[in-house]
């Protein structure tokens, strides 16, 4: 897993439903609604004061994490106070990073139709893009069955053959 030994805490938000995870991780319910901003804000509530600087997010419908996801995106999240995973023309502002401070103040002055790009935008968020390290666009989600099929496509075969089988 890509957190694993790169993070002090793990926190997944929920929209309110149940979630089995290993023990290390912590489930929160969306406050209020659902959607990005409020797992940002389940997250930063349940975070204390002696958190960490810096909070990473990842979209939970993106299979394919770069290994250097975190070290990279906190580090430019840790120089600028925001960033967002990008791959050439595509962006995805649920995979950010933020400094806890600038986060926390984005979110009490953001407005209810506001959305992660909205506060990306206003923090003058850096853009870091995984185009020159990756073949394949390492932030592709699961939204479509022609989402499923291409990400099959992409994963390892379980049983340890050349290709993964086609659907």
């Amino acid at each position: 897993m890509v957190f694993d030994g790169q993070v002090d805490h793990l926190i997944v938000s929920t929209g309110g439903f149940d979630l089995a995870t290993p023990k290390a991780v912590q489930v929160v319910a969306d406050r209020g609604g659902s959607g990005p901003l409020e797992g940002m804000r389940a997250a930063c509530e349940t975070l204390g004061p002696e958190a960490a600087e810096i909070v990473v997010f990842a979209a939970v419908d993106a299979p394919f994490l770069p290994s250097d996801y975190v070290r990279r995106i906190a580090s430019t999240a840790g120089d600028r106070g925001a960033a967002f995973a990008a791959y050439g023309e595509s962006f995805y502002p649920t995979n950010s990073a933020w400094r806890l401070e600038t986060l926390r103040k984005q979110l009490a002055a953001c407005k209810p139709d506001d959305g992660p790009k909205v506060l990306l935008r206003k923090a003058s968020a850096s853009r870091l893009d995984w185009k020159d390290q990756s073949g394949h666009d390492p932030f592709a989600n699961l939204n479509t069955l022609a989402d499923l099929i291409a990400l099959q496509r992409r994963a390892p075969d379980p049983f340890g053959n050349q290709s993964a089988p086609a659907l």
